[in-house]
């Protein structure tokens, strides 16, 4: 009959124990106990005084015999255990898995972390700071204007609110780069001086794995649209027409998305 592997190593454990346990209580009842009684042997032609323990009507030589047992079986049990888990684990392989990072074929449903590097408008830089921002949003559904919304994952001190998402040729409608861009809008908030308050718009090269046709993306920046400053004699102010500022760049990482 055939005996469970788990329960052969917990038998193994047990006598394990039990010999770290009975052994140093061996050795002192063989130091620590007096003797109770003596019994006379004859051997040859003197008498010798053999010791027996009142307890358990053992002699001292049987009490080493039945440590120096206990011990060798102490170590074949160990023996065993070692070569029993050395066994498992080629069969199991390593203990510990790397988890493969989310990869995603569809835009719509897909959620992103991103790591934002933000450096300010690019007169200004020399009189502020850079900050990193990292953020995870989740693009929803495409809906019937060809846009979907951006919910930002998770509670974040920056980063407030998502807008909206789309796909287009070059970073913005007005320009010529004939790449594929993912455009989508959050809200900034807390980062002044180096950004004001308001949307923050990042871009990133959509193009595919060709193993697994994952969406990847890449080469983002991220925009800040600034109106352009009219003159009217001395006086300088924001005018009508406004453009897209580069104030940093974006790496986005492909993550699970997280529920509402």
């Amino acid at each position: 009959m055939s005996t469970c592997p788990t329960t052969t190593t917990t038998r193994l454990l047990l006598l394990l124990l039990y010999a770290c346990v009975r052994l140093p209580s061996l050795a002192d009842s063989l130091v620590a106990q007096p003797m109770q009684c003596a019994m006379p042997v004859a051997r040859g032609r003197g008498w010798v005084r053999r010791t027996r323990l009142a307890a358990g009507g053992e002699t001292s030589d049987d009490l080493l015999e039945r440590a120096a047992a206990l011990r060798e079986e102490a170590a074949e049990a160990e023996r065993q255990i070692v070569s029993q888990s050395e066994g498992q684990q080629g069969d199991a392989g390593p203990i510990v898995a790397a988890v493969a990072p989310k990869r995603w074929t569809e835009l719509a449903g897909s959620a992103w972390k991103c790591r934002m590097t933000l450096e300010g408008f690019k007169e200004e830089r020399k009189d502020v700071r850079a900050v990193d921002v990292v953020c995870e949003i989740a693009l929803m559904p495409v809906e019937e204007d060809g846009r979907g919304q951006v919910r930002v994952q998770g509670d974040n001190k920056f980063i407030t609110k998502g807008f909206v998402w789309s796909v287009g040729l070059g970073l913005d409608d007005n320009s010529e780069d004939d790449a594929v861009y993912l455009r989508l809008n959050v809200r900034g908030e807390g980062l002044e001086p180096t950004v004001p308050d308001g949307s923050l718009y990042l871009n990133a090269k959509l193009t595919r794995d060709e193993k697994d046709g994952a969406i990847v993306l890449s080469d983002g920046l991220v925009t800040f649209k600034r109106p352009q400053k009219a003159r009217f004699l001395f006086a300088v102010y924001d005018g009508l027409l406004a453009e897209f500022k580069v104030v940093g760049n974006v790496v986005m990482e492909p993550i699970p998305v997280l529920p509402e």
